[in-house]
């Protein structure tokens, strides 16, 4: 079957059963970089996978007053406004492992940033889904460890 013979999908009152879910049907978008295409591939195939991604951009970690950790595609559209308002005083650390989660690594990420001022986690989801709902007092007993001064607020969607 070719692409111009399949059916175009029906609206939601009417949908078929062969037409995909909003939630599994398209790619996600984290899985390819608002920066141009697919991931690398070669990252894919013959890397391993790390609980946490600390920062990935050139950035001093001793001018480092906010820290934004994240998980998913939202770390995209964070790392996109950072850049576009050419901050360099906020760190974007990626959290792919909740469960067991990763407080020593996440502490080791984390020392670098000696002078925060800020903590926040950032998700799309409403507060009562996504990882904070279940993960934010792991998540808020590392940052106070890190620094006892602050604490993790929450910003998405009430």
């Amino acid at each position: 079957m070719s692409v111009e013979s399949v059916p175009s999908a029906p609206s939601a009152e009417g949908a078929a059963p062969w037409a995909p879910s909003s939630a599994g049907g398209a790619p996600s978008a984290g899985a390819w970089s608002l920066t141009g295409g697919a991931p690398f591939l070669e990252d894919l195939a013959d890397g391993e996978f790390h609980t946490v991604l600390g920062e990935t951009d050139d950035i001093d970690p001793r001018g480092v007053t906010r820290l934004i950790l994240c998980s998913g595609k939202v770390y995209y559209e964070l790392r996109d406004a950072r850049s576009k308002a050419g901050r360099s005083d906020i760190a974007i650390v990626r959290l792919e492992q909740m469960y067991p989660f990763p407080s020593s690594r996440l502490r080791a990420v984390l020392a670098p940033y000696t002078h925060l001022t800020k903590a926040v986690w950032c998700q799309e989801e409403p507060q009562n889904q996504g990882c904070w709902y279940s993960s934010q007092h792991h998540m808020k007993r590392v940052v106070q460890q890190h620094n006892s001064g602050l604490y993790l607020e929450y910003a998405g969607r009430e």
